[in-house]
Parts: C-alpha cells; sequence; structure tokens
C-alpha cells in the first residue's frame, strides 16, 4: 500500500490559465503567475513530498506541454506521473476518474485529494472514483490555486496522516 495520492489538475489550478507552447519559455511568470504563487505551489509540494505523498497531474492539456512547464520551473522532481489529454484517445468518454482509478487500485493508495478548477471534473471524481475516499478541492477562482486551496490540501494531508508514515512512495520506475 502506497498510502497518500495527490491529483492536481494543470490549467488554471496548478496555473493561472491555459498554458500553451509559448508559455514555457517564461515559465514562472506566465504560467504560475509570478515568483510569489509559484513559491506556494512549490512549498504545497515540498511539503506534499516530505511526507511520502505521491503527486500526479491529470490534464486535458498536452503531457508535452505540462512536462515541459515543469521542468522549466524545477516542479518535475515531485511529480511521478502526468496525464496528458494523450491519455483519455482510447477511453470510452474523456473522464478523468476513469484513468485515475486503475492508478489508484494498482497502487492501493489509501487517501487520495483532487485538485481541479472543472466542477464537472470534480463531480465525476466523486460519483465515479469508486476505489477510495477522495477528497475533492474545487478551485472556482479565477487564477488557479491560492493559499485557501493550499490549506485544504495540508488539512487533508493532516487528518489522513496517521496513515502515512509506514507509507512507501512509489518509486518513477513503478510508475512509468
Amino acid at each position: 500500500m502506497y498510502g497518500h495520492l495527490a491529483v492536481f489538475d494543470f490549467d488554471s489550478t496548478l496555473t493561472v490559465k491555459e498554458v500553451g507552447d509559448y508559455d514555457v519559455a517564461d515559465c514562472i511568470e506566465r504560467v504560475f503567475g509570478g515568483e510569489k504563487r509559484f513559491q506556494i505551489i512549490k512549498q504545497l509540494f515540498q511539503e506534499l513530498g516530505v511526507s511520502n505523498v505521491t503527486i500526479v497531474i491529470c490534464s486535458f492539456n498536452s503531457h508535452d506541454v505540462i512536462q515541459r512547464a515543469l521542468h522549466e520551473s524545477g516542479l518535475d522532481c515531485f511529480v511521478c506521473k502526468i496525464w496528458g489529454w494523450e491519455s483519455f484517445f482510447h477511453l470510452p468518454e474523456s473522464k478523468k476518474s476513469l484513468v485515475l482509478e486503475p492508478f489508484i487500485l494498482e497502487f492501493n493508495f489509501s487517501h487520495v485529494v483532487f485538485v481541479d478548477d472543472s466542477a464537472d471534473n470534480c463531480r465525476d471524481i466523486q460519483n465515479n472514483l469508486i476505489s477510495t475516499f477522495t477528497n475533492v478541492v474545487f478551485v472556482s477562482e479565477k487564477g488557479g490555486m491560492n493559499l485557501v486551496h493550499c490549506g485544504r490540501v495540508m488539512q487533508w494531508l493532516e487528518t489522513t496522516k496517521t496513515d502515512i508514515a509506514a507509507a512507501p512512495l512509489p518509486s518513477l520506475l513503478d510508475i512509468v
């Protein structure tokens, strides 16, 4: 059992907008909204990492754009897996639950937090992710996650922390 999984949408959740190829060159400013907001996201990822939480990205953006933005910003070292729009081709519907459910079952995650700016994606996860209880954080404000959303993720971590100490972190080789 791997314990805890944090699933983040990319566009307008981790980032401040829908991100394209042209944004990656000035990543901190154009993708993450500046150094101050970037440091908030980075600190959240660091705290999750120290607590052995597996971090993944599940987005309808391109895997390549997400990977390049994470690499340029230095956040790639915290993320174990990325699902971009390419991951949804083989599915009967473009639902994030259909991608996440097999992953959660394979690695036996006991606690999941899902953070997304789409009410439809949040409803999909609440209604269709049956393998584990999932805490959903809806980012309704424009401009992506803020301190309130990060606080909700950390609150999830604190309330489920008792299981975390003994849970090994999956290796990137296990997941890829």
